[in-house]
């Protein structure tokens, strides 16, 4: 019987002991989370380091030879920065630019609900020589320049490949758009079914 009690007494040291150690355990951890959450606020405090702009292209980029970037932007005489977007047209289109003397787009059909401006000229020489030319038996590459803060509240889609990128522009909007563009509309390149050879007329 007394063997019973020393057993019981030895075996609550031994829980008691075991209870010591755990509650210094979560002493420490509590001390640890203390500091972090200390150190968190100081951090809050510290000024935030902004990166600077990357002005030219990555080395790894730039050292290919077909880099090209999707579009240009440029200013003109009076400082306003500007896009240069292209838009291959027909033969009927171009006459309608030409009405206008080659300063806007002509309203857009029932059934043509977007406007489409490329953002590069490979992109423009494309549509111009695989779809216009089949579809009219001419197609024409036009170039000219738009506000950048017109275009800053439209957003570059990609329908395609890296180059096939362009705007849409709603129909609705695209009188705002002619207002937008700065200086005439150009055109750069021609193709024609019955030769299906382009003749470049770039002015660069």
């Amino acid at each position: 019987m007394p063997s019973k009690n020393i057993s019981r007494t030895e075996s609550w040291d031994y829980d008691r002991e075991r209870l010591r150690d755990l509650v210094s355990l979560l002493r420490a951890v509590g001390c640890v989370l203390s500091g972090v959450a200390l150190l968190m606020r100081e951090v809050r405090h510290l000024p935030r380091l902004r990166l600077p702009r990357r002005s030219h292209p990555p080395k790894s980029l730039s050292s290919k030879r077909n880099w090209k970037l999707p579009f240009r932007k440029d200013k003109n005489s009076m400082g306003q920065t500007q896009t240069i977007l292209f838009r291959p047209v027909g033969p009927e289109e171009l006459a309608l630019i030409a009405a206008s003397g080659y300063r806007e787009f002509p309203p857009r059909l029932p059934d043509q609900p977007i406007f489409y401006p490329v953002t590069n000229e490979e992109y423009a020489t494309q549509i111009a020589r695989d779809w216009n030319v089949k579809a009219s038996g001419a197609g024409y590459v036009t170039r000219f320049a738009v506000s950048e803060d017109f275009l800053a509240s439209y957003k570059v889609e990609t329908v395609g490949a890296s180059i096939h990128q362009e705007y849409w522009i709603p129909a609705a909007e695209l009188p705002a758009f002619n207002a937008a563009i700065i200086g005439p509309v150009e055109v750069i390149a021609e193709f024609h079914e019955d030769t299906m050879t382009g003749s470049e007329n770039t002015t660069d």
